[in-house]
């Protein structure tokens, strides 16, 4: 399954009701696969929420983390 049909079952279990645990044996996922997509689906909702300038801002911070952590997977 590709990222994002694996982020998109994930979400529409979640938003369905049913558990991590759940959607980990739906999916046949480990429940740490269930618990990253829906902390980072989270933050991006959480960043949209707050407007276009925050998410903006927000996508700054993660340009300059990934330059400085891993300047191979940066442009010069």
């Amino acid at each position: 399954m590709r990222t994002n049909e694996l982020e998109n079952a994930v979400m529409d279990l979640y938003d369905a009701g049913r558990s991590r645990d759940e959607i980990a044996a739906a999916l046949q996922v480990s429940p740490h696969t269930v618990r990253s997509v829906l902390g980072y689906m989270r933050v991006g909702r959480d960043d949209i929420a707050f407007g276009p300038q925050e998410t903006g801002k927000a996508t700054q911070k993660l340009i300059a983390a990934i330059a400085q952590h891993h300047p191979e997977r940066s442009r010069q």
